[in-house]
């Protein structure tokens, strides 16, 4: 990871970006790809596939070892990293926490990161130092316009496309001689193309019924075709990521009055540390208008 000077510093979403990027890119890019291997061995050799399950039992587990000393090593330089660079450490804690990077406090590396004592405790006074000067993040961004519309975005549909993107190559490769090796080519094609294009028209068919998701400016905040919601009488936002395999994210508002909001806001192809800094950069011009 590059080091930038001390004096550099970036947002909690800025950090938690290089995080995902250095620490779960390859992560994810190791599992997708010897996944793919594994499936179309499997397809190749399926008459002998028996005989190879001890093998990708085998990588299988150094895969999964592989992953966690990839996360193990590189979250304890990227805890230094934030820490110094990081204004708002109580936020980063809970952004770095949401997004599985760390699962323990911010002020001390968790018992499953690769450190030995001395560099846990030289961490624990790293975190010291600059907790002395954190504060609370200011958000400013000239880059966002008067008022930002987000809506429904075909980049989140990429599992879809990468499912029916197997399926069609499942299909043609049963014309150049898949079928010989693998019966089942054609039914599963068909199911996966057909799987894909059902999440794909059904998407297409909510994007169109709701061409705009939020809008959001220095005023108020409004959800679809719902009344806006003045800045002044809302709290608090918190947006969040919850579920596991299918993950959902929603935006939780809370108003003066303690009426609680919640608005289910996925697909937006939006991270929560993303919405959450639009959120606050309209919030704060809020309050100097």
């Amino acid at each position: 990871m590059t080091t930038q000077p001390f004096s550099t510093k970036v947002t909690v979403a800025e950090a938690i970006k290089v995080g995902n990027r250095k620490i779960f890119w390859p992560i994810k890019g190791m599992v997708i790809g010897l996944g793919g291997a594994q499936f179309f061995v499997t397809l190749y050799f399926q008459h002998k596939v028996f005989e190879f399950m001890p093998i990708v039992f085998g990588v299988s587990v150094l895969l999964l070892l592989a992953c966690w000393a990839w996360w193990a090593y590189h979250i304890v330089e990227w805890r230094f990293w934030a820490v110094a660079h990081v204004p708002d450490l109580k936020k980063l804690e809970v952004r770095a926490r949401e997004n599985q990077l760390i699962h323990n406090k911010l002020d001390q590396l968790g018992r499953f990161e690769m450190a030995g004592a001395e560099t846990r405790e030289r961490y624990k006074n790293w975190y010291r130092r600059y907790q002395s000067n954190s504060k609370e993040e200011e958000a400013v961004d000239k880059s966002l316009p008067a008022e930002t519309t987000l809506a429904y975005s075909w980049k989140s549909q990429i599992p879809a496309y990468y499912m029916g993107s197997v399926g069609l190559i499942v299909l043609i490769g049963y014309q150049f001689g898949l079928g010989n090796y693998f019966q089942m080519a054609i039914p599963i094609g068909i199911l996966m193309l057909g799987i894909s294009m059902v999440f794909l028209i059904s998407f297409a068919i909510k994007k169109s019924r709701w061409p705009q998701v939020l809008k959001i400016n220095d005023r108020w905040v409004q959800f679809k075709q719902e009344s806006p919601i003045p800045w002044g009488a809302i709290s608090s936002t918190v947006s969040s990521k919850e579920g596991g395999r299918n993950p959902q994210t929603y935006l939780t508002i809370q108003t003066n009055v303690g009426q609680k909001l919640v608005w289910k806001v996925t697909d937006l192809n939006l991270s929560v540390e993303e919405l959450d800094h639009i959120l606050d950069v309209y919030r704060a011009r809020a309050k100097k208008n």
